[in-house]
């Protein structure tokens, strides 16, 4: 006799989709509390630098959910570029500057 439970497919979440969803949540856990941890501190800099990091990810993530739904994902994919360009480039400007 077979149980209900072992008739059930077994949901493998590291393999079952090309986006690692456990992995994205980890991340942008660990993203939020960094951005909270440099306002409280007072370093705006460096959290208007992470939240384009996450911004720009998010772009990228945007993309890859679009691509699997069938639909155009390229616009996105550009516009994660450019947050992340912008991003450094902001940096880059402030270290020379500084």
């Amino acid at each position: 006799m077979s149980s209900a439970a072992s008739e059930r497919p077994e949901i493998d979440f590291w393999s079952s989709s090309p986006i690692n969803w456990p992995a994205i949540w980890a991340v942008n856990a660990l993203l939020v509390a960094a951005i909270g941890l440099t306002l409280w501190v007072g370093d705006y800099f460096g959290a208007a630098s992470l939240t384009g990091i996450g911004v720009g990810s998010g772009c990228f993530v945007w993309a890859r959910i679009r691509e699997e739904r069938g639909a155009e994902a390229n616009g996105w994919r550009y516009a994660g570029i450019g947050i992340f360009v912008l991003t450094a480039g902001v940096q880059v400007g402030r270290l020379l500057l500084s």
